[in-house]
């Protein structure tokens, strides 16, 4: 039977660290909010040397885009910390553990390098994302715009923003005569009827004018929600497990910290919306490398034998089975894929100052 005295414990650290994350969030996005119009006004400036786009910048505090994407608003600390906390869970106490019982050393260390590498190939899809489309708020909404829309691209003309491309330019009659004149200039015949000839603003056209947006969009949205959904029940579960296994509750008294997790979390990020998360994110980061620094100690103190006198490993326990080697495979593709489909990643592909931030 379980210890009332280690239950009392576990709660008295537990839930009295949970409301101060709340409350510190909820102070955050309050002090945040009141900022002057002024020093917004004045962080909202050109800054596309920077790798943000003129017409993208940092979105003013307390509106609906800050409240979505926080773009333009987080610095490469907190982005790095936040990155961090969203990509290791309380998952990593038992995951790990329990993959590397069947998958062994090569499938633990597999597991390992698949969960921190598709962090690096976002930061330079996302560079991209970006600089192809600076108004969009969500991975499906760049699919929407960017399969049913002419790109905005913050004033450039149609010469700069095709080149390299196949697109079709949206010429003015006046400018197709300019190019018949010119071709003819050099003694090249240029054919302008085969040119897309329009009256009025100049306009990328191709690509990006079809009508599949609204089903890629659709799709990547289903995938997205399924993708977040299975991480956040395997957060709660591994929680309620956590409490247990170690701790010894049962029944309801196991279902607090899930509850009390859950109703936390969301009133601060009803009250701040994502930057305020994303500075819940240090907390977290730091909380959990504190962990391992003392886990770490106590690890080397209760160490009693030494690495030499530790049994060989056997070559199931080496990983050297199916198990083993298909993680090669199977970890990089999954693990991957739900980095790449995950909406929590790409809220900080927006949120980050800009390209150099993020990369």
């Amino acid at each position: 039977m379980a210890d009332p005295l280690w239950h009392a414990l576990a709660f008295a650290v537990v839930l009295p660290c949970l409301v101060a994350c709340a409350v510190y969030a909820l102070v955050a996005s309050g002090s945040r909010r009141s900022r002057s119009q002024h020093g917004a006004e004045a962080e909202s400036g050109p800054r596309a040397s920077n790798g943000v786009h003129p017409d993208a910048g940092p979105a003013a505090p307390g509106g609906a885009e800050d409240f979505i994407t926080a773009r333009g608003a987080v610095d490469v600390w907190k982005l790095a910390f936040s990155f961090y906390a969203s990509a290791m869970g309380s998952w990593v106490v038992t995951g790990p553990a329990i993959y590397a019982s069947t998958a062994g050393l090569l499938g633990l260390t597999t597991y390992a390098v698949s969960a921190g590498a598709p962090l690096a190939l976002l930061a330079k899809i996302g560079a991209v994302a970006r600089a192809a489309d600076p108004k969009a708020s969500s991975l499906p909404d760049f699919l929407r715009r960017r399969f049913s829309e002419p790109v905005d691209r913050g004033g450039e003309s149609p010469a700069s923003a095709t080149e390299g491309g196949n697109s079709e330019v949206a010429f003015s009659a006046a400018e197709s005569a300019n190019v018949r004149g010119a071709g003819q200039a050099r003694g090249v015949h240029v054919d302008v009827d085969l040119l897309h000839v329009e009256e009025g603003p100049r306009t990328v056209c191709g690509a990006g004018q079809n009508t599949g947006g609204a089903a890629v969009a659709g799709l990547a949205s289903v995938v997205t929600l399924l993708v977040m959904t299975v991480n956040m029940l395997a957060e709660f579960a591994t929680l309620g497990t956590l409490f247990r296994s170690y701790v010894g509750c049962s029944g309801l008294l196991a279902v607090v910290p899930t509850i009390s997790i859950a109703g936390l979390t969301l009133s601060y990020t009803m009250a701040g919306g994502l930057y305020v998360s994303i500075l819940t994110d240090r907390l977290q980061a730091v909380m959990s490398f504190l962990l391992i620094i003392v886990l770490s100690v106590v690890l080397a103190f209760q160490l009693e034998m030494s690495l030499d006198a530790l049994p060989a490993l056997n070559a199931q326990q080496k990983g050297f089975t199916y198990e083993g080697f298909s993680s090669l495979l199977t970890m990089p593709l999954s693990l991957m894929t739900s980095t790449l489909f995950s909406e929590a990643m790409w809220q900080r592909v927006w949120a980050s100052e800009d390209d150099r931030t993020l990369s």
